[in-house]
């Protein structure tokens, strides 16, 4: 993909070669959609880093200073995806 942006044709390709443009770019800093998803996605990466920050800080303090039986449950729970 890298290359096919590269590719002055109609459709992203990199065969056949019809010559090295950079009007894909102008074209996606033009994109009105594509700076709204970027901003979406900047919020919702702030919105993450927010709430799991504080939590993972608070997971490595407890198992930092937790002395009791089951600290390998407990850590594997606190890693468990769901």
């Amino acid at each position: 993909m890298s290359a096919a942006t590269f590719n002055d044709s109609r459709f992203p390709t990199i065969s056949p070669w019809r010559g090295t443009t950079l009007k894909w770019f102008e074209e996606l800093w033009q994109d009105s959609g594509m700076w709204q998803a970027l901003s979406n996605s900047a919020m919702i990466a702030a919105g993450v880093l927010v709430i799991a920050v504080p939590i993972g800080v608070a997971c490595a303090l407890f198992l930092s200073t937790y002395r009791g039986g089951g600290k390998n449950f407990i850590y594997g729970l606190m890693l468990s995806p769901c």
